[in-house]
């Protein structure tokens, strides 16, 4: 089952973040980590998609 739900920022762990844009060839944002972290962290709102627990997907506002 996928579970959509709102989340602050601060509950991402970096490390799925990246596993999750590598996982689809957007490596150009992992690359550096911590200016991914930043514009997430500056966003408006993230919404993310899970997985029996895994970050699936993520959407975010500005």
């Amino acid at each position: 089952m996928i579970t959509v739900a709102a989340e602050n920022t601060d509950s991402l762990d970096e490390g799925e973040v990246a596993a999750l844009y590598d996982s689809v060839g957007w490596t150009a944002y992992t690359t550096d980590l911590a200016s991914l972290v930043r514009a997430l962290a500056g966003s408006h709102r993230v919404v993310t998609a899970r997985k029996e627990g895994r970050l699936a997907g993520l959407a975010r506002s500005v």
